[in-house]
């Protein structure tokens, strides 16, 4: 901490707070952390503006850490925000009451689709193929970070990408999209929301992405996949809270093209 070369205006607002760094989650930022702050030292690319953006227009709509400080030096972006008190969708409290958890999360997607986007960046489809496009061409998809049976599947990350394009649903219905709504980017106090965050993949887009990630995400929880045995539930219930039926080509869809992220 003491050897970091900061924006002055980041410093300043930083004071004489400890930070300490931030073990838990897989971003390419660096993460450091004090009682009541959090700066995120960010690769200067669309994920972290976005993120900035993101944060100002929810201010006043969703609980989300309010952005005191934003600078860009070279090729970083230093985002300093408020730290949201809570635990974590994963924490182990929640084990023992998988149930109560899908209906406070079924909740909370409702509650962001009824955020009005209008004036929010869109995240359709065709930008997410675009930017997949560009990771794949640029040798940005690492593929020991995703599903094997999907390599088994598609061989190749190019191979994956012209199955998406040319399978592309034709229907798109835009809400408030978080982009990687997975159970650690949830905080909760108890099981209201408290918060959430990692928002650099947050804008209007089609429902299905959130639904999916999180479904895949109580999945792999559910199933022990981080540690930890949770009580027996299937995240199918998560349709049950949501008073819907799964849509199995979407969930499929939007995960494989989640592995080129």
């Amino acid at each position: 901490m003491k050897n970091l070369d900061l924006p002055p205006k980041i410093a300043t607002e930083m004071g004489e707070r400890t930070f300490f760094p931030d073990k838990i989650g897989q971003s390419s930022s660096a993460v450091l952390l004090s009682d009541d702050l959090v700066l995120k030292i960010s690769p200067k690319n669309e994920e972290s503006m976005n993120e900035v953006a993101v944060l100002r227009f929810l201010c006043g709509k969703l609980p989300v850490p309010e952005v005191i400080g934003c600078e860009c030096e070279g090729e970083k972006i230093y985002l300093l925000t408020t730290r949201v008190k809570g635990e974590m969708a994963c924490a182990p409290q929640y084990r023992t009451h998988p149930e109560e958890l899908i209906f406070a999360l079924a909740g909370i997607l409702k509650r962001m689709w009824s955020v009005d986007v209008a004036g929010l960046s869109e995240c359709t489809l065709e930008s997410r193929l675009s930017l997949a496009e560009q990771r794949v061409r640029s040798g940005q998809v690492d593929i020991g970070n995703t599903e094997p049976q999907t390599w088994q599947e598609f061989s190749t990350p190019a191979r994956l990408l012209d199955w998406l394009q040319k399978r592309r649903p034709k229907e798109e219905e835009p809400v408030f999209s978080h982009g990687d709504f997975c159970l650690p980017n949830i905080l909760l106090n108890g099981y209201t929301l408290a918060g959430l965050v990692d928002l650099g993949f947050g804008g209007a887009a089609e429902k299905w992405w959130d639904i999916a990630l999180l479904w895949r995400s109580l999945r792999d929880n559910f199933g022990g996949k981080f540690g930890g045995k949770w009580a027996p539930v299937h995240p199918d219930r998560l349709f049950d809270a949501l008073g819907f039926a799964p849509d199995r080509e979407k969930i499929r869809y939007y995960l494989l093209l989640d592995e080129l992220f």
